[in-house]
């Protein structure tokens, strides 16, 4: 379980002579995919709360300065809340969206990252380029700065265990590891990576 919170502050400093009613008004959202009660007074499972900042001695007497705390639970009851909130509820609990273009577009895209570990593969590759790029910029030492900030440990191991995903044989997997990794590692310190993330594997299993 965990929560999203996005915070949209409208927040302008007041000038001078001006009232501190002149404020505008700052909401503060929290998306919460869990039930959110355990920090209210009592257990309430209404999906939407508003906040306000009031006296702790005269519950009737409110600060008048423009914050509202908003507090979305997904598991919440959505009973009279509008069907733009609930297709927000479902999306947080990662359920099918039909309404909302917005909505829909995040949902697709969420699956197309889980869904394809190869993305992996791609975003080193990125990260290579533009290591490259910026040597050229910026001239040999830089480059050879971010190509070894870039080829670390872990990103080899991550680029082993994706191809191993991919069920490729140990001879093109250490091709391609190589031709990413080999100016930084020996031949023999790549092998010994493969068995290593080979071995995990096989555990896991």
């Amino acid at each position: 379980m965990y929560a999203w919170p996005l915070i949209i502050i409208a927040y302008k400093v007041l000038k001078p002579g001006h009232d501190y009613s002149e404020l505008p008004d700052t909401f503060i959202i929290f998306l919460c995919s869990f039930d959110p009660s355990e920090a209210f007074s009592k257990v309430d499972n209404r999906a939407v709360h508003f906040f306000k900042t009031i006296d702790t001695k005269d519950h009737a007497l409110e600060l008048i300065d423009g914050a509202t705390k908003v507090i979305i639970n997904s598991k919440g009851d959505f009973t009279g809340e509008s069907e733009e909130l609930k297709e927000l509820a479902k999306l947080m609990n990662n359920e099918e969206v039909s309404l909302n273009e917005h909505f829909i577009w995040a949902q697709k895209r969420i699956k197309e990252l889980n869904q394809d570990r190869r993305a992996d593969i791609m975003d080193y590759e990125m990260k290579i380029m533009d290591a490259r790029i910026s040597g050229r910029e910026d001239g040999e030492k830089r480059g050879k700065e971010i190509g070894e900030k870039i080829a670390t440990r872990a990103g080899v191991k991550n680029l082993i265990e994706v191809l191993i995903d991919l069920s490729l044989d140990d001879k093109t997997i250490f091709l391609k590891v190589k031709n990413k990794y080999g100016q930084y590692f020996s031949d023999d310190e790549l092998k010994q990576f493969i068995s290593e993330a080979k071995n995990d594997s096989l555990q896991e299993a």
